[in-house]
């Protein structure tokens, strides 16, 4: 069945453009990390007041950016991204695609600066319809923000700090000034193991599978394997069960 869905990213321009939208929206979705500021969760219960519609929470079993990046081996590269982003967020919004039937209608937040990345995701998901409130608007971030101001929400912290964005605490896409700055903000310890308990910190999920010989190479076989058939899929060139879809999530 056919639906409308907000990807909300726990952004200011994300929580105005849903809520512009709101009555045309069946479904609030937001993808977790565990290291966002914790005051990413405030605001996504504020939001859902706001909204006056249940916000789901969605989250991969990795759950961390360390936990991803070392069962994978790897941080990021210029040609494929980061791979946080791509198991943490992607693959639990390919999930949430796959597991409602029917061609959505999805609203995201880019704001009017962002038309470039508004236009290659009508080109990479022509599946689906997409909704941009904030560019038919011509709204930016500030904007945005000045809207949350008018109604009373109270912005994520990491804006307060001086961030752009209420990234992840240390995202691994982040330059030079931006980790002098998170240095400083969310001083950590020498050691590379760094504790849950401490402000900022990325935790090692122990739960996960340990990457051995036997299995090192499984997931990029795998993954190739998953791209060719989401393409066939999206082509309509594969008549694929439901259940053989969601295993390749399992394992990812």
């Amino acid at each position: 069945m056919d639906q409308t869905v907000g990807y909300f990213s726990a952004g200011g321009s994300s929580a105005v453009a849903i809520k512009l939208a709101i009555d045309q929206i069946q479904r609030v979705m937001y993808t977790h990390i565990d290291d966002q500021h914790p005051d990413s969760m405030r605001f996504v219960k504020d939001c859902e007041q706001w909204f006056g519609k249940e916000v789901e929470i969605w989250q991969s079993p990795f759950k961390s950016v360390d936990s991803v990046c070392r069962y994978n081996s790897f941080i990021r590269s210029r040609q494929t991204g980061a791979v946080c982003t791509k198991h943490l967020k992607r693959t639990v919004r390919k999930q949430f695609e796959y597991e409602n039937e029917g061609n959505l209608r999805i609203v995201w937040g880019l704001d009017f600066d962002e038309k470039d990345r508004a236009s290659d995701i009508v080109s990479n998901m022509p599946n689906h319809e997409h909704l941009f409130p904030l560019i038919d608007r011509e709204m930016t971030k500030e904007h945005a923000h000045a809207v949350l101001a008018a109604s009373g929400i109270r912005r994520p912290a990491m804006y307060d700090l001086g961030y752009h964005n209420n990234n992840c605490i240390g995202c691994v896409k982040g330059g030079m000034g931006y980790w002098n700055k998170i240095r400083v903000d969310f001083p950590t310890p020498g050691s590379p193991e760094r504790s849950m308990t401490e402000p900022g910190t990325i935790p090692h999920d122990s739960s996960l599978p340990p990457k051995t010989l036997s299995n090192s190479k499984k997931p990029v076989e795998i993954l190739r394997k998953f791209e060719v058939l989401t393409s066939e899929i999206l082509s309509g060139a594969a008549d694929v069960p439901k259940s053989m879809i969601l295993a390749f999530f399992e394992i990812f």
